[in-house]
């Protein structure tokens, strides 16, 4: 099984003038099926930190109050079928 995601994000300018955005998405696989329980982490390229959430059933994860910078989006299944994207 091959993993795809699609991802979207936006990122706003806060009150206190920090630049914050939040990234979501949809883990599938080759045939259009949502991927439920993969784990996802994004990756702060300048900083290192990280974050991990599980797909949801319905595929989906969120990552909210994300500072402005430039990430490494990490999926992986079930299966341990790992998919890595810069974003």
């Amino acid at each position: 099984m091959c993993l795809l995601i699609t991802v979207s994000g936006t990122f706003a300018i806060a009150q206190s003038q920090l630049g914050t955005g939040t990234v979501t998405g949809m883990v599938v696989d080759t045939n259009s099926s949502v991927v439920s329980g993969a784990t996802v982490t994004i990756t702060n390229q300048e900083t290192a930190l990280t974050r991990t959430v599980v797909s949801t059933d319905s595929g989906q994860f969120n990552f909210p109050v994300l500072p402005a910078d430039s990430y490494w989006l990490t999926v992986k299944n079930k299966a341990s079928r790992e998919l890595n994207n810069a974003i």
